[in-house]
């Protein structure tokens, strides 16, 4: 990623980034003349975000496929802590500095609190970073995440590189991962060619498509470990494999056969040859591609149409503020009570929405909550079942005594793990078939009313701007879907820059963002369920080991008194568990939801807000006496000149994008 083609595109996006922000800037002067504060307060948070923005991309997959080293292949430096354990035990983001260093971060406590981030030594990474086996394999970091800055000629084109725990090795881990896929740009799906796309990676391929991301990168690593008259055969197979989960067309540019190991070395070498024939420079210059057109087009043209649409807001507001300062000053004083009673009778609507969002969600609180309790119920009858239809894998010589309860520890730790596997499969097809669809379906009641009532509030804002300035009210009717889209536009709080998840599905259905979390919680909600199976299940099981023992006559009656006794403790931990479950799962999904309901407050009452500033505007221009309103009409024309000419500039922007 760092060949004079792949400098220049990323140039190409940083300069066309250059002048959106230059556009930017015009417009916030020009909006701070009007004083219109919100769509100015919106510019500025959206130009600072639009500047630092990065590209981000996060390399996925299960444990030991070798994804650390894939990241150090295409640094050239072997920063990441590699290992044929599972290594990585936090998120490990690769950004660029003109020195390196590195700056912990810890997670928050249970009591809320938060100990400030803190720079490490880069020599000492991998006592932060890596799992600590020596401890447990279920190890879990205090630490949130760790920021890595490197001088890499990468990083400095404005990419992160995300290394993450990997996934199917442990729950905790898995959640690590999967809570960070929202903040993403592209992903990079590792997979070894040593043990090709297994059900669980398969599963994981379709959980991450979940998340909005269609669009995947997938790396074969370990290519070199294939034999040569096998290559051929191993890439068709891989092909036909990721069939289904790449987009038509796209076949030939998002399926890699690599060798991280000979990235690395050959860039630590010297040796190019190595490094081309490792198949890592055909991924760079896709996946560059990819960032700097794709990615970096939707960046822009998200960011440039808040700006075209803060343009439009501008337009509209200048007749009408020309209009109140027409107006005498002692009719605009004598409506004052008319007006305070307006804008009363608007903030009473504003309330009166948010009372309806909150019940809404309360009520849905309830329902969440049943539903996901009903759920945890019903695992203790699958439970019995699927210890039943198990076979277990070693065969217990019950002749020995003195191997025999080594045996049956064994055997509990076998079926513990397969039961948890089965676990987290059905709670993934619950998530998917059941809980998802019925939250969007609810979600959707939701949206419909809140059509009706935020256009019914545009409109009377709307109305009530028009009467100050004695204008006819002719506007809404059939662009009313726009207006509300523009109003929750205009919060600053709903703009993200980053991310597969565009600001309208997050924001106006309450859903695609609040649903796509849920898939994030499968995670979260596991490790309660599989905590228990790993820990105080298989202990309290081992601990009556000797009596299972002597209880069994026969190989067969052994298993089945295992069998029984997994099934009993597990269900009955379960089944203890599940209100705690249901609450964390139902809580997360409220948190979530009510993200939306803050923007949605906060939009309306920016509305409220503009207003009000436009009225006090007018007002204090012309208390400075007739000399200063002409000045001020002035000013206004010129303003709505230069806006005329920043709305063609944009225009050409967006047609460069195009192109």
């Amino acid at each position: 990623m760092t060949t004079t083609t792949t400098q220049k595109n990323y140039k190409a996006f940083l300069y066309r980034r250059d002048v959106l922000l230059s556009l930017m800037e015009r417009q916030i002067s020009l909006l701070s003349t009007l004083g219109i504060e919100t769509w100015k307060e919106t510019l500025q948070n959206l130009k600072e975000r639009v500047s630092k923005d990065a590209f981000r991309v996060m390399v996925i997959g299960e444990f030991k496929v070798g994804k650390s080293t894939l990241i150090n292949g295409l640094l050239g430096e072997e920063i990441l802590p590699a290992s044929r354990l599972p290594s990585t035990a936090i998120i490990n983001e690769i950004k660029w500095g003109d020195l390196p260093r590195a700056i912990i971060h810890y997670k928050q406590s249970e009591d809320g609190t938060q100990q400030q981030p803190e720079e490490i030594s880069v020599n000492k990474l991998e006592e932060y970073t890596v799992i600590q086996h020596e401890v447990s394999d279920n190890y879990v970091s205090p630490y949130e995440k760790v920021e890595i800055f490197w001088p890499l000629e990468l990083c400095h084109n404005g990419v992160e590189i995300i290394d993450t725990p990997g996934l199917s090795e442990s729950a905790i881990h898995e959640q690590i991962t999967l809570s960070y896929l929202p903040k993403v740009d592209a992903i990079v799906f590792v997979f070894s060619s040593q043990m090709i796309l297994s059900i669980s990676e398969l599963n994981i391929i379709e959980n991450i498509k979940n998340y909005g991301y269609e669009d995947i990168f997938f790396v074969c690593n370990r290519f070199d470990l294939v034999r040569n008259k096998e290559k051929d055969s191993v890439k068709n197979y891989v092909r036909n494999k990721l069939s289904p989960h790449i987009l038509p067309g796209k076949e030939g540019e998002r399926v890699f056969f690599v060798s991280a190991v000979d990235a690395l070395d050959g860039r630590l070498e010297g040796d190019e040859d190595l490094v081309i024939n490792s198949g890592v420079p055909d991924l760079e210059t896709k996946l560059e591609k990819f960032l700097t057109s794709d990615i970096g087009k939707i960046k822009l043209t998200r960011a440039v149409k808040i700006l075209k649409e803060s343009i439009q807001v501008a337009q509209e507001d200048i007749p009408n503020t020309k209009a109140m300062l027409k107006t005498e000053r002692e009719k605009l004083e004598k409506r004052s009570p008319e007006i305070k009673e307006s804008l009363n009778q608007l903030q009473f609507e504003r309330e009166k929405i948010e009372v309806r969002i909150s019940q809404f969600f309360q009520d849905l609180e309830i329902l969440i909550y049943d539903k996901t309790d009903v759920f945890y119920q019903e695992f203790s009858n699958k439970i019995k079942e699927w210890t039943q239809e198990y076979e277990f894998q070693t065969e217990i010589n019950i002749i020995n005594p003195l191997k025999i309860n080594e045996f049956v520890e064994e055997n509990i730790e076998e079926l513990v793990e397969y039961l948890k596997g089965k676990i987290e499969d059905e709670f993934i097809r619950w998530q998917s078939e059941e809980l998802q669809p019925f939250i969007a379906s609810r979600l959707e009641v939701l949206k419909q009313d809140l059509d009706v009532r935020i256009s019914e509030f545009i409109y009377r804002v709307e109305e009530l701007r028009l009467q100050l300035a004695s204008r006819e009210f002719s506007i809404l009717g059939k662009n009313s879907i726009s207006k509300i889209e523009r109003l929750l536009l205009s919060s600053v709080s709903g703009v993200p820059t980053s991310g597969n998840h565009g600001w309208k599905e997050g924001v106006l259905s309450f859903g695609s963002k609040s649903i796509a979390a849920i898939n994030i919680l499968k995670a979260i909600s596991m490790i309660g369920i599989i905590g228990i199976g790993s820990s105080s299940i298989i202990g309290a099981i081992t601990a009556v080991v000797p009596i299972i023992a002597s209880l069994a006559k026969t190989t067969d009656k052994l298993n089945q008194i295992i069998k029984e006794e997994t099934s009993k403790r597990f269900s009955e931990a379960i089944l203890k568990s599940r209100s705690e479950q249901a609450e964390r799962l139902t809580a997360e999904i409220v948190r979530e939801l009510n993200k939306s309901k803050s923007i949605v407050d906060k939009s309306l009452a920016q509305e409220i807000k503009s207003l009000e500033d436009q009225i006090a505007l007018v007002l204090d221009e012309k208390s400075k006496g007739e000399t200063n309103v002409m000045g001020k009409l002035e000013k206004l024309e010129e303003v709505s000149k230069k806006l005329k000419v920043l709305d063609g500039d944009v225009d050409e922007f967006i047609t460069s994008l195009l192109t």
